[in-house]
């Protein structure tokens, strides 16, 4: 039951928007009303979920990068042989992916697009998430698409297993850990990452979507304890 009387509970049950937040300061019953269901719910629990409502949602496109922090969506669409790199920082909860399509440039062709390639992708999101040399082993990161839409077999075509391959050793050589890898097979995929929650959608091609919680994987528990 809602207490017809309270003004927020009123504006709650048509959405959660900007005036929900001004809604619950000026409603000066919330202490004393048990009828009201958003009155019982902490002001924390409410504002959090309007951060998700309001949530950024960063595509990054062929050769782009994008960068959250604290809260907002990364995704890429339509991922072919290209992987979508993401890189997180649990010590400052924020979030960095390229759209990586070659492995590697060819003379000064990088200078203008860094998250074409992979050997200057992952140097740049270093850069953009501010990770000291020294902490790099804290960064976790997800990797998604690598897939071979044609059968090559020459290896020089073989685009999407060379991102894959140049990827896995440059992480390696910096000692960042992969905790979630999708890539390979000959289907494209696309993706969105929740900064806030953790939480990784992956859609196949004409498949189903496929969620995954990554919240421990990525270290959110302990900064969150």
């Amino acid at each position: 039951m809602v207490n017809a009387n309270c003004s927020l509970s009123r504006r709650a049950s048509a959405s959660l928007n900007s005036s929900l937040r001004a809604s619950f300061s000026i409603c000066l019953r919330r202490a004393a009303c048990r009828n009201c269901l958003m009155c019982l719910e902490s002001e924390q629990e409410v504002l959090s979920m309007l951060q998700v409502v309001k949530a950024e949602i960063l595509l990054a496109g062929m050769g782009e990068i994008k960068v959250a922090r604290g809260m907002g969506v990364l995704g890429c669409i339509g991922l072919g042989s290209c992987v979508g790199t993401l890189l997180y920082d649990p010590t400052t909860g924020a979030g960095a992916l390229a759209h990586v399509m070659l492995p590697n440039p060819h003379g000064e062709e990088a200078l203008d697009m860094p998250g074409k390639y992979a050997t200057t992708a992952l140097p740049y999101l270093l850069r953009e998430l501010g990770a000291p040399s020294y902490a790099l082993t804290h960064l976790k990161a997800m990797l998604i698409g690598g897939a071979e839409l044609f059968q090559n077999r020459q290896r020089t075509l073989q685009i999407g297993s060379r991102n894959v391959e140049t990827l896995h050793r440059l992480l390696d050589a910096h000692r960042i850990p992969i905790v979630f890898e999708d890539t390979g097979g000959r289907c494209g995929r696309s993706f969105e990452f929740d900064i806030a929650t953790g939480r990784l959608t992956v859609r196949m091609v004409g498949g189903v979507a496929s969620t995954y919680e990554l919240a421990r994987a990525l270290g959110m528990m302990a900064k969150v304890s």
